[in-house]
């Protein structure tokens, strides 16, 4: 019987759009013969001619109308007004031509109402009558743009003819996607080819720095920090540790590396290693002929006399006593802090990274946002964790001074700079990154995140903050084949299941896309989800194939690093 009823009320409904299309239609017909004769006599005689709807309809039902004068269907005064059967036809054409041009516009913007689901549909309301589960061209068309700007990012094509679909800069950017699904070479590379603002990116090999250097040298500067690679840049972590402040900023930063299995007593240690390093590094800053690796070698000798010395002659008298105290602690617990402090600086034990930590010149945020310029941060699979600590300080102290410069100028940086930051988890794992990405558009930064799965993300961050970092994001990218649960989960619930069309249907409803179909995936495919906007199913541009992308990467199909 529920059912009968629910199909019952569907077909009352049903009668009522019928009822209500008709009506509209006679509407339509009603007011085009009155509209046609009197613009009809208006472009003819430069007046609008005396006639009543009645007139109109009467004529419609005259033959005289189709005839060799049409004018002879209305009364006599409104006749004279009117131009000859072709004059009239004219207009007549004209006047259909735009209604149809505006009923096809109002029914396409009807479709695309229609199609956006509503939480909490009445029966006659346009929104959610035939929701689509995923997006057509016409749906998306805030998502369609014409070519490369600094304001968006470029994710790939859709529909035929291609049109490119891209995320606006207002969407922080998550990719989630297994290694050799395309994510360097179908969205990182492509999006550092065409951003015309500075860069920041991170990868495990150069080959993002290889495809794209010699365009980003067109733009303008570029440094390349690879620490164990054949040759490296040169970045000063005592930069602005003059400061007592700024040198507790990077004592802080050093520590927020996002490292697995610690607790809550790793974090105490990391807590207090601050009042360990922050010392050192406002002494080696306040000497010219001191580096980073001096302040590691001090850390691994436990050398109190040289920075207290230092600190006493500057009068940094607050520094000395948090160095002091350490120093006073038990044995056990002094043992800890610095051992903490010493794992934080340890790349500095190695010459490789000690090399790069040269006092003055390199890089820095000033030089790095003053244009278009890039910087590759590259660090290989084998040192990413000795590494981590110190490409957290350097992306965080970007970030300060952007924030900084926002206060300072009212506004952020434009254009915006991108950081595209490939292998996060593994090369910069932000622990404050829930915040950053809350924050850092006002300041004139868009962030491009790839992650592997959400089980890496959850892995590394905690659930809590994994679902805060892909809240954020609200652009958010799945490539190749989905066989991880816990994204294959995550992206069920994110499309959730078929829109009920029937208010009263009482059928269970599918999902919008199953497991199974994100398992099978094509290779070059991706699933775009952004904002309140229906998820887009796009095809990679590889920048190999894509012709635009190698008129920008220029004759050399890779660039010299040095």
């Amino acid at each position: 019987m529920s059912a009968v009823r629910d199909r019952s009320a569907g077909a009352q409904r049903g009668g009522v759009v019928a009822v209500a299309a008709v009506l509209v239609a006679a509407l339509v017909v009603i007011a085009l013969s009155w509209l046609v004769p009197a613009l009809a006599a208006w472009v003819h005689a430069g007046r609008f001619a005396r006639i009543g709807l009645l007139d109109g309809l009467r004529a419609l039902t005259d033959s005289r109308l189709l005839g060799d004068d049409p004018a002879r269907a209305y009364p006599a005064e409104a006749a004279r007004a009117m131009p000859g059967a072709s004059g009239f036809r004219t207009t007549a054409a004209l006047v259909l031509l735009g209604t149809s041009a505006a009923l096809v516009a109002l029914v396409r913007a009807a479709e695309i109402r229609m199609s956006r689901p509503s939480a909490d549909r009445r029966w006659w309301q346009l929104r959610g009558r035939r929701p689509h589960e995923f997006a057509r061209y016409r749906t998306v068309r805030e998502l369609i743009v014409p070519g490369p700007s600094p304001d968006h990012v470029i994710v790939g094509h859709v529909g035929r003819p291609r049109a490119r679909v891209a995320v606006s800069a207002t969407m922080q950017i998550a990719v989630v996607a297994a290694p050799r699904t395309g994510k360097s070479s179908g969205l990182v590379i492509p999006a550092v080819l065409e951003h015309e603002g500075p860069v920041l990116t991170t990868s495990v090999r150069t080959d993002v720095a290889q495809h794209t250097i010699a365009r980003r040298r067109e733009l303008g500067r570029v440094w390349v920090w690879d620490p164990f690679g054949p040759t490296s840049d040169s970045w000063d972590l005592l930069q602005g540790c003059e400061s007592w402040e700024h040198a507790l900023l990077v004592a802080r930063w050093l520590g927020q590396a996002r490292r697995l299995g610690g607790g809550a007593n790793q974090d105490y240690f990391d807590q207090e290693a601050e009042g360990l390093v922050a010392p050192y590094l406002h002494a080696a800053a306040l000497t010219p002929d001191q580096t980073a690796a001096d302040v590691h070698r001090w850390i691994l000798a436990r050398d109190l006399d040289t920075p207290v010395g230092i600190l006493a002659d500057a009068g940094a008298a607050d520094a000395e006593q948090r160095l002091r105290a350490v120093y006073a602690y038990t044995e056990r617990q002094r043992d800890g802090v610095i051992g903490t402090a010493a794992v934080q600086l340890k790349a500095y034990g190695h010459p490789a990274a000690a090399r790069t930590a040269k006092r003055g010149g390199g890089l820095s945020p000033q030089a790095l946002f003053e244009g278009p310029n890039t910087l590759y941060v590259v660090a290989g699979r084998e040192h990413q964790q000795l590494l981590a600590p110190l490409v957290v300080t350097m992306v965080a102290s970007m970030l300060h001074w952007l924030s900084e410069r926002e206060n300072r100028t009212g506004g952020g940086l434009r254009p915006p700079a991108l950081f595209a930051l490939d292998e996060t988890a593994s090369i910069a794992p932000i622990q404050e990154l829930p915040q950053i990405l809350a924050t850092s558009l006002g300041s004139g930064v868009r962030f491009l995140t790839v992650w592997h799965s959400v089980a890496q993300i959850r892995r590394h961050f905690g659930s809590d903050a994994a679902d805060e970092i892909l809240a954020l994001s609200q652009a958010k990218i799945f490539m190749g084949s989905i066989t991880d649960h816990q994204t294959r989960r995550e992206i069920v619930e994110l499309l959730g299941m078929r829109q009920q069309l029937d208010p009263d249907e009482r059928r269970a409803r599918p999902e919008v896309m199953s497991a199974q179909a994100l398992q099978r995936t094509s290779a070059g495919e991706g699933l775009l989800v952004a904002g309140d906007l229906p998820p887009v199913i796009f095809r990679q541009r590889r920048h190999y194939a894509d012709a635009e992308l190698r008129r920008l990467k220029g004759t050399a199909q890779t660039g010299e690093l040095a």
